[in-house]
């Protein structure tokens, strides 16, 4: 689906700063839907607890603990819990890929199940999060870079 710049009141400016890594991870609990709302960034969304619907575009479909969802450049899309959900977050922004030819517009699937390796990857993403270790942006930027490729 093409987007149009007559979707812009659905924007989501994400504010960024200078010194920090292209890659944000964040762990996040709601009972709140997501309005409708697109930005130009890649979003992932790992389901850690809980249950509720994921619209990616015009396509909806249930998601559980363990899923993954993939939101693409610029594609509108929602979030509605049933309870409380649980999840992470894993936004790539646009310049992490400034360094490889890499096309943001590419279209990835929306709903990521049962895949081991991308599971185990942002686990890995979560836990470096967590540590201050030397080569923790490292790290974080080579297990991204696994989960695009």
């Amino acid at each position: 689906m093409v987007m149009s710049m007559q979707i812009v009141p659905f924007h989501e400016n994400i504010p960024f700063k200078q010194k920090e890594l292209s890659v944000k991870i964040e762990v996040y609990s709601t009972e709140n839907s997501f309005k409708p709302h697109w930005h130009e960034h890649i979003e992932l969304l790992y389901i850690l607890e809980g249950e509720g619907t994921a619209t990616c575009d015009e396509s909806s479909f249930s998601i559980k603990e363990g899923d993954i969802i993939v939101v693409n450049s610029t594609q509108i899309h929602t979030l509605n819990p049933k309870g409380r959900l649980k999840f992470c977050c894993v936004l790539i922004y646009s310049w992490f890929f400034s360094d490889v030819e890499f096309d943001t517009t590419t279209s990835i699937s929306s709903l990521v199940r049962d895949d081991g390796f991308v599971k185990e990857t942002i686990e890995k993403l979560m836990l470096q999060k967590k540590t201050k270790t030397p080569y923790r942006d490292m790290l974080i930027k080579s297990y991204t870079y696994e989960l695009v490729s």
